[in-house]
């Protein structure tokens, strides 16, 4: 097994530092999705117990 050399660990990190960047620019777009189910998965529970029998 070889030892990266400092230019491919310096690599390395500058790719990890960029895909975590990636990941935090989705998060808001992921929370307000996650936001969005939450909300849905309640109107679900209401109508499926009866609450909005207004709903078709």
């Amino acid at each position: 097994m070889s030892t990266p050399t400092n230019g491919d660990h310096d690599l390395d990190i500058a790719k990890v530092n960029q895909r975590a960047q990636e990941i935090e620019n989705k998060l808001p777009k992921l929370k307000k999705v996650f936001e969005q189910t939450k909300v849905m998965l309640s109107m679900v529970k209401d109508c499926w117990a009866g609450f909005c029998r207004e709903i078709p």
